[in-house]
């Protein structure tokens, strides 16, 4: 269960929920700042400390200036924002010379809080099947929402097919392929080549709702 929030801190996550559902990204520390008039930066900086501390969002750590994700638990955050409830499917195993063959078999469905996702993104949820992505906040069995998109940016979170394993990693591009990578020792990098039939890249991962199974 998460610490509750102050008064402040709850404007603050609130205000980052409205912002990464209107401009499907999250705002920077400068956008935090000016919204409720710090007269620092560091004010701004602290607060995301906090709520990174209380397990309300998660900062990455490689410097990029609008690198945070929410950890949703509407159940202790019906204070912030009325839930309004929708499900999305939670896919299941597939191949990646098929990428559809992830309906064929569903894992079920999952609720999610319109407030804080559109579900006019194109939606679907996975399940994480490792700590590969550890230091990005997200663990072994999160569910992982993801929008079905091509447009994502090098540093971002994806998730992808690798033959019939679906893994959550972080992309780089490179000059002439793409390289997907783990924050953590023991998964090895993953090349991929144009055209290669072996990896399809599903999706970006746009939150987490944590699974306290």
């Amino acid at each position: 269960m998460n610490q509750p929030l102050t008064k402040t801190q709850s404007k603050v996550l609130a205000f980052i929920k409205s912002f990464i559902k209107e401009k499907k990204t999250p705002p920077t520390i400068k956008e935090i700042a000016i919204k409720f008039k710090y007269k620092s930066h560091n004010a701004a900086y602290e607060v995301l400390k906090i709520l990174e501390k209380k397990e309300y969002i998660k900062r990455s750590r490689d410097g990029k200036s609008r690198s945070l994700i929410i950890i949703d638990d509407t159940e202790n955050d019906s204070s912030l924002l009325q839930s309004t409830s929708n499900s999305i499917i939670i896919i299941g195993k597939g191949n990646s010379l098929n990428p559809m063959s992830i309906f064929m078999n569903p894992l079920g469905q999952l609720n999610i809080d319109e407030n804080l996702f559109d579900i006019r993104e194109n939606l679907i949820a996975s399940i994480a099947q490792d700590n590969s992505l550890l230091k990005e906040g997200i663990l072994k069995n999160d569910y992982l929402i993801v929008s079905q998109t091509v447009a994502w940016d090098n540093g971002d979170k994806v998730l992808a097919i690798l033959n019939e394993t679906i893994i959550a990693r972080i992309v780089k591009q490179n000059s002439n392929h793409i390289q997907l990578i783990s924050t953590e020792r023991g998964y090895p990098k993953i090349d991929v080549e144009p055209n290669d039939r072996a990896v399809k890249i599903l999706g970006k991962i746009i939150g987490i709702i944590r699974n306290n199974i």
